[in-house]
């Protein structure tokens, strides 16, 4: 079993909270290490050199911010106190220096809301867990059991991810960067299995949508890729978006009686955990999600996506959910879609059939707006007219 550490600075305020954070993590499941199982004797060979050893052995350390941890961070609080707290923090600072600042072992997390204050500069990079959030909670206990030696990740399913040999007809023009980022996915070869795609009303998310499908739909026989389509609009329900793809889910069970939407969700996530193929969840106008759809998409499937490893997501809307500052952010490709304003990208998109001048005026007058521009070049190569 991993271990975990917990490193913080006693206070008459703060080492009460530590106890109920040690509390609920060993409620969990968690083998927690801290300071106060060593009383009332102490380690045999002192603090500081126990407190750095359990710094360096330790599997994932959380550090309890406050005021006084901040200072024996940087080393400039008043000297003959918190000796046990400045060792930890001296041995982080060289552990995050002699690995290039790459971390995948500490995280700070808020015990109470004014401590978000006390995080020192040289943390603020990394995400922070907001314990005194219930919300936040389970966040914790994902990322501390999410061990590189689990099962889960140990022995993944084989997933057979499809081959793209044919050019795919996108009807849209350029969005090269989005097809490139979900070509990868579909394929198996991005380390990334969610795509979030923001843009202002008329930016072309809906068609980027539209052709994401049209692509899953064509891949060859062989290639099984199943997906889902849930437009959020009208605030759709959470109930009403498990129910549509648990439909497209194969040999799903069915519901039993008077099953809440809690024990639902749990059945069709126990679904996706289980899947022998790549299942595509793409979810448009996320704006108008409900709040418990988004609440659901960002805590159930984003914050575990790890473990689904069949499961892509695509996610579209003039807001999607915030990758930075979570710790499922580099699961995650976020892309804002701009204006095409190269007209060159336009005289392409109707195979120059109209006049470059023609387009030139339209991608001025309409500041690259591809919700005005596509219709009007539509249009004049319906009626085969140059413009």
């Amino acid at each position: 079993m991993s271990q975990v550490f917990i490193s913080y600075r006693h206070s008459d305020t703060h080492s009460p909270r530590v106890a109920e954070l040690v509390k609920a993590l060993r409620a969990a499941g968690v083998n927690v290490v801290i300071d106060s199982d060593q009383l009332p004797a102490g380690p045999n060979g002192g603090w500081p050199k126990w407190s750095q050893q359990q710094v360096e052995k330790a599997d994932k350390v959380l550090i309890a911010c406050t005021p006084g941890w901040h200072e024996c961070y940087e080393a400039d609080g008043p000297l003959g106190i918190g000796h046990g707290c400045a060792a930890e923090a001296h041995i982080v600072r060289q552990m995050l220096y002699n690995q290039g600042f790459n971390n995948a072992r500490f995280r700070v997390v808020l015990l109470a809301p004014e401590d978000i204050n006390s995080i020192p500069l040289g943390l603020q990079a990394y995400h922070r867990f907001h314990w005194h959030k219930p919300e936040d909670q389970a966040h914790v206990l994902t990322w501390l059991t999410a061990t590189a030696s689990s099962p889960a990740t140990a022995h993944p399913p084989a997933i057979s991810w499809p081959t793209l040999h044919t050019p795919f007809d996108r009807r849209m023009a350029n969005r090269d960067a989005e097809f490139q980022l979900f070509e990868a996915m579909l394929q198996g070869r991005s380390a990334q299995r969610a795509l979030l795609i923001q843009g202002e009303s008329g930016r072309g998310k809906s068609t980027l949508v539209k052709a994401f499908v049209r692509l899953a739909r064509q891949l060859p026989l062989r290639h099984t890729l199943g997906h889902t389509l849930i437009d959020c609009k009208n605030a759709l329900s959470l109930g009403s978006a498990l129910s549509a793809l648990e439909h497209d889910l194969a040999h799903t069970s069915n519901p039993p009686a008077g099953e809440t939407p809690e024990q639902h969700s749990r059945r069709v996530l126990a679904r996706l955990k289980t899947l022998p193929q790549p299942h595509l969840l793409l979810l448009d106008t996320f704006e108008q999600a409900s709040p418990e759809l988004s609440r659901w998409l960002e805590h159930d499937v984003l914050a575990r996506l790890p473990d689904y490893p069949a499961l892509l997501v695509v996610v579209c809307g003039q807001k999607v959910p915030q990758a930075q500052d979570q710790f499922w952010q580099d699961d995650a490709h976020t892309v804002a879609l701009q204006p095409i304003l190269n007209p060159d990208i336009w005289h392409a998109f109707c195979k120059h059939a109209v006049s470059a001048d023609f387009i030139q005026t339209l991608v001025s007058y309409t500041c690259g707006n591809p919700a005005l521009i596509a219709p009007v070049l539509n249009s004049a190569l319906q009626q085969g007219s140059p413009a």
